[in-house]
């Protein structure tokens, strides 16, 4: 398969933004900036879960960006929302009618239960972003 050949791509959400990616097994993982995490059989060629962040954390996140996965647990980060040169990534926040919308923070989420089991919002440091995460060689 070749990324450039259009008849190859698989179909994601439309104009969410993909931002990260992560591939384990036969998975490929993606965040969206909307706030989502996709899981794409890579035979299938489709998407098979969207878990949607916003509903987990019950408020509009930010920009979603850095996925880990450890077990059937992924760790994602968002960033508080912020100026940016990509406006037509933003047009969800438009569209929400939520005024608070949460800091930077990490989230733990359960894949199989597609629930929130942890997080760590960066309240502190207002104007915190998150670029990456990884997992630490022992675990």
């Amino acid at each position: 398969a070749k990324a450039s050949d259009p008849s190859e791509r698989i179909p994601l959400m439309q104009g969410s933004g993909c931002h990260d990616g992560l591939v384990r097994d036969k998975y490929v993982f993606f965040t969206s900036v909307s706030g989502h995490i996709l899981k794409v059989d890579i035979e299938k060629r489709m998407v098979i879960q969207d878990i949607d962040i916003s509903k987990l954390v019950q408020m509009p996140v930010g920009w979603t960006r850095c996925l880990e996965g450890i077990g059937n647990r992924a760790f994602v980060a968002t960033t508080a929302l912020r100026g940016s040169k990509f406006k037509k990534y933003l047009k969800w926040v438009m569209r929400s009618p939520a005024k608070i919308r949460t800091p930077s923070a990490i989230f733990q989420i359960d894949l199989s239960k597609e629930s929130l089991v942890d997080s760590y919002e960066f309240t502190m440091y207002p104007h915190a972003a998150v670029y990456t995460i990884l997992q630490h060689p022992i675990m």
